[in-house]
């Protein structure tokens, strides 16, 4: 990752409590557009990697490495400790959910409105709305009734 971009995710963190960004052309990394690239962020490609905001670059630079085509790097802050992760994007909401709960998150990150969305929350409201137990199929959009 280039220095400026480095910084700019660096200052991203601090100031907004996260960033997203993804590779563009040559070195340089870009905010990715919600309607072009995907709306909604999901971790657990790579092991999460978290450091003080001192070390912060060297977790950022750390992940980058590990980013594929398609992929992201995600940062965000709480509690003074920084997480860095990479992250796709969806443009289906329930198609992020099901990835998200695959990989064994707690959260996406909705791009657009600048919300995170808990992913056991949404599930059991799924649940609650229908009253029927369902089971999902990692990998595809189909939920099947099992009363």
């Amino acid at each position: 990752m280039n220095p400026h971009d480095l910084l700019k995710a660096q200052v991203y963190t601090l100031r907004n409590g996260g960033t997203t960004l993804m590779r563009g052309i040559g070195s340089t990394w870009v905010t990715p557009d919600p309607d072009i690239h995907g709306r909604f962020a999901v971790g657990g490609f790579a092991e999460t990697v978290t450091a003080d905001a001192e070390y912060m670059a060297d977790a950022i630079e750390r992940q980058a490495r590990n980013v594929q085509v398609g992929q992201c790097i995600g940062t965000w802050e709480q509690a003074g400790t920084i997480y860095v992760d990479v992250v796709q994007l969806f443009f289906s909401f329930h198609e992020a959910m099901i990835e998200a709960d695959g990989n064994g998150e707690q959260a996406i990150f909705d791009l657009a409105e600048g919300t995170e969305h808990d992913v056991q929350e949404y599930w059991a409201h799924r649940e609650e709305e229908d009253d029927r137990p369902l089971i999902r199929d990692i990998g595809t959009d189909e939920e099947k009734d099992v009363s």
